[in-house]
């Protein structure tokens, strides 16, 4: 229920008393709610080091807490977010003094061992029930605030209805998010992995799809954004875990070095329950921990290093693989990479799919490759397009091949035969309709 840095309520605690707070059995009044985004924490943590990035924020914590009252409530939302529910509140100029208060805080520099350290701040402000009526409504017009004041370099802006052109449409779509997960409406897709020693099939990467009746296809940046947002990415996991698990519980029978692979969004980093969550659906479908590849990007693991490395060890201690995800296009140190408990290094296709055309690329490719062998981590390369590009990359070293040359993400049915390379025919299920229970 709290952060682990800073002692402030947790993301997930904060969520609860939000919905508490705005529920109608609450009988509260007037409701403020701030989210605070730190800037430049990327280039301190890169200039200075991530243990001063971690110091920075736990006194940044500090000053925050010393400026609230009692019933006031502050939380740690993410590496660089925190927010804040303020209870005392009678109209907006309250909640904008607040907001000039968290400025005013910020004048005297943060003393961090012997550095003086000045940072700078962009808030977002909400009412309840002034600009929503519920909670999830709440969050979202202040992340639409806190957007502004970015966007326009203002250090607070107050929630503005006539401003928001996307609102509706976006809250809209969070509700059909919902009803999307709930009612069994999402798909699978699969990515063919090949083992480039010898180019037999090792293994897919899941991805989740959603084909909108009306809007079409929702990229799934989107609708994953969508989901961290508004408190669905732990149902949205679940629901990918069991669909994909139960897809490929044959696989595993027929061959013990098969993985599956599944992208792990940033925001679960920071979900106490994830090991829980992850080691029931294996569970339910009989599937072995070590078959299980879950991957994490670079960017998203450097949010927070000391709460990433938490998690992902004690995923590891439950037997589950990890792979660094788009790994090169990120800021992790040599330090921090020999820490982290991974087994695969997955280089990013920004790199591989020009490797035959740019020298720098291919040097990139190979330095990789190395770098992952040399800490006895296998090593992936996504974004395959050519048969040059795969004959090279076998001749470099690399492990595992991944891309639209090896085969293109497809739905179950598709799988099915291109597996049939590999394994008895009909091994795979067809894909059948049935609603799994998230909670």
């Amino acid at each position: 229920m709290h952060d682990d840095l800073t002692r402030l309520s947790s993301r997930k605690s904060f969520f609860d008393d939000l919905r508490l707070l705005t529920s109608h059995d609450s009988n509260m009044g007037n409701i403020a709610c701030l989210i605070i985004n730190i800037h430049d924490l990327n280039r301190i943590n890169s200039s200075l080091g991530y243990n001063t990035g971690d110091k920075l924020i736990k006194a940044f914590a500090e000053r925050l807490r010393d400026m609230l009252k009692e019933t006031d409530i502050a939380a740690r939302i993410g590496g660089n977010k925190f927010a804040l529910l303020l209870t005392s509140i009678m109209n907006s100029g309250h909640a904008t003094l607040a907001a000039n208060k968290v400025l005013m805080i910020l004048d005297e520099p943060l003393s961090i061992d012997d550095d003086k350290i000045s940072i700078k701040v962009s808030i977002g402000i909400a009412l309840y029930p002034e600009h929503a009526n519920d909670a999830e409504t709440l969050l979202h017009n202040t992340e639409i605030a806190l957007n502004q004041a970015k966007t326009t370099n203002c250090d607070y802006k107050l929630y503005c209805k006539d401003s928001d052109s996307t609102k509706q449409g976006d809250l809209i779509l969070e509700k059909e998010l919902k009803n999307a997960i709930e009612d069994n409406q999402l798909v699978m897709h699969y990515q063919p992995q090949i083992s480039l020693l010898d180019q037999r099939p090792c293994g897919i990467e899941a991805l989740v799809r959603w084909q909108h009746p009306v809007n079409g296809v929702i990229p799934p940046d989107r609708f994953i954004t969508l989901a961290e947002s508004c408190g669905l990415i732990v149902p949205l996991t679940i629901w990918t875990l069991n669909t994909t698990l139960r897809h490929c519980s044959p696989c595993f029978e027929h061959k013990e070095d098969f993985n599956v692979s599944i992208n792990l969004s940033a925001a679960l980093l920071h979900e106490p329950d994830l090991v829980d969550i992850i080691t029931q659906s294996m569970q339910i479908w009989g599937t072995k921990p070590n078959s299980l590849m879950l991957e994490v990007t670079e960017s998203a693991m450097m949010i927070n290093p000391e709460q990433s490395l938490q998690t992902l060890t004690k995923l590891h201690q439950a037997g589950i693989n990890i792979s660094i995800d788009d790994f090169g296009t990120g800021h992790s140190s040599l330090a921090y990479l020999k820490q982290l408990p991974v087994n695969e290094l997955k280089i990013d296709k920004s790199f591989v799919m020009n490797m035959t055309d740019n020298p720098d690329d291919r040097k990139i490719v190979h330095s990789i490759i190395d770098l992952g062998h040399n800490f006895d981590l296998k090593v992936v390369a996504e974004g395959i397009e050519s048969e040059q590009v795969l004959s090279e990359l076998a001749a470099l070293g690399c492990d595992i091949g991944q891309g639209y040359f090896i085969g293109k993400p497809m739905p179950l049915i598709q799988l099915q035969h291109w597996m049939n390379k590999l394994l008895p025919k009909k091994v795979l299920p067809q894909p059948i309709k049935t609603k799994i229970n998230n909670h």
